[in-house]
């Protein structure tokens, strides 16, 4: 895209080559037959835009075309100002905005802290419940290793029982018909 914009194919003609060299020379650059030509989108005759602009030339006395002069600096010292209370506008309501959200953040920061404080608080409860189960549990095999170990010692008795049956049937003197 050239640096003209001239989005309509306008025709070559004098109207429209010297309203093309009045846009250019509005904005500080001296009309030459190159500008203009790129003005028209690289189009149309050299010559009849060099006869056209030397007409505009004399016409509208833009032989010595000079650029505007520079900005005054009253202009300067106010664009300067406006953009600094722009500027300053701008900071402060970034630093509301940022100012909510730190403010925010620090909230949402604490409501974590309380968070991960409840939370050791539980698995501090939940290691003591489990030493408690541990100690249940042993208490729990202790007593039911009791029955076993009562079960244990009444077959072991019942074992001595019979063997001392099988012994004394052993020992016995007496035929069994006379023991009768």
């Amino acid at each position: 895209m050239t640096k003209y914009e001239n989005f309509t194919k306008t025709p070559l003609n004098r109207e429209s080559i010297f309203e093309a060299c009045r846009i250019i020379a509005a904005r500080g650059i001296h009309p030459t037959v190159s500008n203009l030509y790129e003005y028209f989108g690289m189009s149309g005759s050299k010559s009849t835009i060099s006869k056209h602009l030397k007409d505009w030339r004399t016409e509208e006395g833009q032989n010595d075309y000079r650029a505007p002069p520079p900005i005054p600096d009253v202009i300067t010292s106010f664009l300067d100002e406006a953009g600094e209370s722009i500027w300053a506008l701008c900071f402060q309501k970034i630093s509301r905005i940022y100012q909510i959200e730190i403010d925010e953040l620090t909230e949402k920061n604490a409501a974590l802290r309380d968070l991960n404080q409840k939370l050791e608080d539980r698995c501090a409860d939940r290691d003591e419940l489990l030493i408690e189960i541990g100690k249940l549990k042993a208490q729990l095999e202790a007593v039911a290793g009791e029955p076993n170990n009562k079960r244990e010692a009444i077959v072991a008795a019942s074992r001595k029982t019979e063997a001392s049956r099988d012994d004394s049937d052993q020992l016995s003197f007496l035929p069994n018909d006379a023991a009768s």
